[in-house]
């Protein structure tokens, strides 16, 4: 609030000498200025929401002290972590907690494009993050992108073939698409690299019912 009201004294100074020297009626402008000013002010101390210029503040605090306390956290509402989140990761990009957090919250609460566009953002500073990739791949599947899920699957597969879930949902979806086709050749591929054990993979077929 500080900075806010030092910006706002050096506008005020640097439009009163610009106006006065170029006002022709300048005891008039005077006047009108500082009438709307303090009228203005007086306004706002009384209608105006005053805690809009520390909200963020109080809001980091709150979330901190609630963090302690994984039950009163839940009284958060999705909205406020976003908020806070979203500023909080302009400044410090590199969170990797706070992206998983953002996205998590953005999924679960309903708000999938906010969700899909921190998952894509959180990938530009953890390009292949297994965790990052695996949930982006879980929100495609539940908005019915199947085929973008399993693109990302495969390149999860690439990066780590021995990734038990990521394995497991490709399947999954391939069997709801009814590709079985290429369902086949997936299994193959498992059979014949060999990354996970035979009773992996038997684990996941006998899940699946395949």
């Amino acid at each position: 609030m500080g900075i806010f009201i030092f910006l706002a004294i050096l506008t005020i100074f640097f439009s009163i000498f610009y106006l006065l020297r170029f006002s022709k009626n300048k005891k008039f402008f005077l006047f009108s200025f500082c009438f709307i000013f303090f009228a203005s002010l007086i306004i706002y101390n009384f209608k105006g929401n005053k805690n809009s210029f520390s909200y963020s503040k109080k809001l980091e605090k709150q979330i901190r002290v609630l963090s302690k306390d994984p039950e009163k956290f839940a009284d958060l509402k999705p909205k406020e972590i976003v908020f806070f989140l979203e500023n909080k990761l302009k400044k410090k990009p590199n969170d990797f907690e706070g992206w998983m957090l953002l996205a998590r919250t953005c999924f679960i609460s309903g708000h999938f494009q906010k969700a899909d566009l921190h998952y894509n953002n959180s990938l530009k500073y953890f390009p292949n993050n297994e965790v990052i990739l695996y949930e982006l791949a879980m929100l495609k599947k539940n908005t019915n992108q199947l085929m973008s899920a399993i693109s990302i699957l495969e390149k999860i597969y690439k990066i780590n073939p021995k990734n038990f879930n990521s394995i497991e949902l490709n399947l999954e979806i391939l069997k709801t698409i009814n590709n079985k086709k290429l369902l086949n050749a997936k299994i193959e591929r498992l059979k014949k690299e060999n990354f996970l054990k035979k009773e992996e993979i038997n684990s996941i077929l006998k899940k699946l019912n395949l």
